[in-house]
């Protein structure tokens, strides 16, 4: 009830005896103030509802929601402010699609501000008063390391592809086409390959995706090495000395 009625007219309370609570946005002064004329007995009865007297919260309370609405990992909390001071303490309260959450939200969705207020002098406790809203949104993602591998020799350890994003943990995968089907298995033959990291999308952020191509190198041929090359070139000196000694 407003706290600018002065008169509850006759009957506007008759037959509202399963009425529990009437919420009056002003104080017990302001109420014992109001003119209550008859037939409203199940306001003033023995078994009348209750009236509590709240004051106007939506004007006495400013609600101002975080400056930042978009996914980072941290908490958001809204500021909610007592402007008038004859009002008892009270707590701020944080609500989603599945209830109370138990600290300022963090993960992207809409969320009910809720304050519960204690009793004071003029006004009764209230709880659960909703004083406002906001939305977190979904993060655009992006990697902070851009995904790199080093080319390796067939027959030594491979080499293992690095990436990072902004939010989330690359996973890898490979393939022998840059378009072809990727599975976790790294090479084990020599030839041209395509790695590519993800990061599945969120409601908190989005998904990302590289590509980048790298060669499992052939490994030499027994008796090409550098040591076998500098016994050929030695083996050739030795007979062009026997040349030129039967030349001689």
């Amino acid at each position: 009830i407003p706290n600018s009625v002065t008169e509850i007219k006759w009957g506007a309370f008759e037959g509202c005896g399963g009425l529990t609570d009437v919420y009056y946005l002003g104080t017990k002064e302001q109420w014992n103030q109001i003119r209550i004329v008859y037939h409203n007995s199940d306001l003033t009865g023995d078994n009348n509802a209750k009236v509590r007297y709240v004051g106007n919260i939506t004007k006495d309370f400013s609600f101002t929601p975080p400056s930042n609405l978009t996914y980072d990992g941290e908490a958001k909390e809204a500021k909610v402010t007592k402007k008038n001071q004859d009002y008892g303490d009270f707590t701020v309260e944080y609500y989603d699609g599945n209830g109370q959450v138990s600290e300022g939200p963090v993960n992207a969705g809409t969320y009910t501000v809720k304050i519960d207020i204690a009793a004071s002098d003029k006004y009764d406790a209230i709880s659960g008063y909703e004083i406002g809203r906001f939305t977190i949104l979904q993060a655009e993602n992006s990697f902070t390391k851009n995904l790199s591998i080093e080319d390796w020799t067939y027959g030594d350890t491979p080499n293992a592809p690095n990436a990072a994003a902004k939010f989330g943990t690359p996973t890898y995968s490979y393939s022998t086409e840059e378009d072809g089907t990727y599975t976790t298995t790294q090479p084990a033959k020599a030839g041209t390959y395509w790695v590519k990291a993800k990061v599945e999308e969120t409601k908190n952020y989005t998904g990302l995706e590289d590509k980048i191509q790298f060669t499992v190198a052939e490994k030499a041929a027994p008796g090409t090495s550098d040591d076998s090359d500098k016994d050929s070139e030695s083996d050739k000196d030795s007979v062009k000395t026997g040349d030129d000694t039967n030349l001689a």
